[in-house]
């Protein structure tokens, strides 16, 4: 006896697919003819109103946006990499001027510490900047070939003997991070007094035994944070100590070997933060001390 024929299970009806083209949304089933996720209106016999699949517009606007951003990081980065190699090649062309000379130079890196990890040790040297230079004995020549305009992180300048045989020396980088100038046993003039008004930040300067202009001292006014100004062994006098009065963060003070008297001692009574004033070899009296430190209680004067 022959046994029945299997009967196979009826297969389910499969539902067309059918997504809004707009936000992907399954439109299957559905009795309005509007999306319901974005209102987007579609046709069930139009196969040109729905999608077979789910759109990915959101795959291609996010890839754009990261292509772009990460196109936009490699432009910049290369303008860094640029703007690091040409200030490094700028200073390299100082230095190489005064190779020859008596001059010392002190480099640290400039920039946050997280850009070495970027640039590598391959570039990583191009963050090198000069911080400090200290200059003894420059002829006259020599002086003449100072470019010091591409020392833009310059904080310390030191100057010994330079412009006393010659030409004076007269040219002052615009240096907005100098925090420290020594000038000792120099000749300079008004162009480099004038130079102090783009150094803001300056917080100490020595002008010992240094040859400046009578009215050279008005550039001062500028420095609102100096804390230290050695003026010691300079044509200062009276007429020049009403420029002083406008350095109100002053606390340290060398008068010494000028020629100042209790006259001028009375235009410092406004520096209320000067703790230490050193008046050697001067006119001053026992007197006017006395009576300057009435007006600034606390201050130490260092007289003969």
């Amino acid at each position: 006896m022959a046994e029945p024929e299997a009967q196979s299970a009826p297969s389910p009806v499969e539902r067309p697919r059918c997504y809004c083209r707009k936000c992907g949304y399954a439109l299957v089933g559905l009795e309005s003819r509007n999306c319901p996720e974005c209102g987007r209106g579609f046709d069930p016999g139009n196969p040109h109103s729905f999608a077979r699949r789910p759109p990915r517009g959101w795959v291609w606007k996010w890839g754009w946006r990261i292509t772009g951003l990460m196109l936009l990081m490699a432009i910049t980065s290369g303008i860094a990499l640029e703007w690091l190699r040409r200030g490094w090649q700028s200073e390299q062309s100082t230095i190489g001027l005064l190779g020859n000379t008596r001059a010392k130079f002190m480099f640290k890196p400039i920039g946050p510490e997280g850009i070495e990890r970027v640039l590598g040790t391959r570039w990583s040297y191009l963050r090198d900047r000069m911080w400090g230079v200290h200059l003894d004995l420059l002829q006259r020549e020599e002086i003449e070939e100072l470019h010091l305009n591409s020392l833009r992180y310059v904080e310390s300048f030191q100057c010994f003997g330079c412009g006393q045989r010659g030409k004076k020396l007269y040219r002052l980088g615009e240096w907005p991070n100098l925090k420290e100038l020594l000038m000792y046993q120099c000749s300079i003039d008004e162009e480099f007094m004038s130079g102090l008004e783009k150094c803001p930040g300056l917080t100490r300067l020595d002008l010992q035994e240094t040859f400046f202009p009578r009215d050279g001292l008005a550039h001062l006014a500028t420095l609102r944070q100096l804390t230290f100004l050695s003026l010691s062994f300079t044509s200062m006098h009276d007429g020049g100590m009403h420029y002083l009065r406008g350095l109100v963060s002053l606390e340290e003070l060398n008068l010494s070997g000028t020629g100042i008297t209790d006259r001028g001692l009375e235009q410092l009574k406004e520096l209320k933060s000067l703790r230490i004033l050193n008046v050697q070899l001067t006119r001053v009296t026992p007197a006017g001390v006395a009576e300057l430190q009435k007006g600034i209680p606390g201050l130490r004067v260092i007289a003969d």
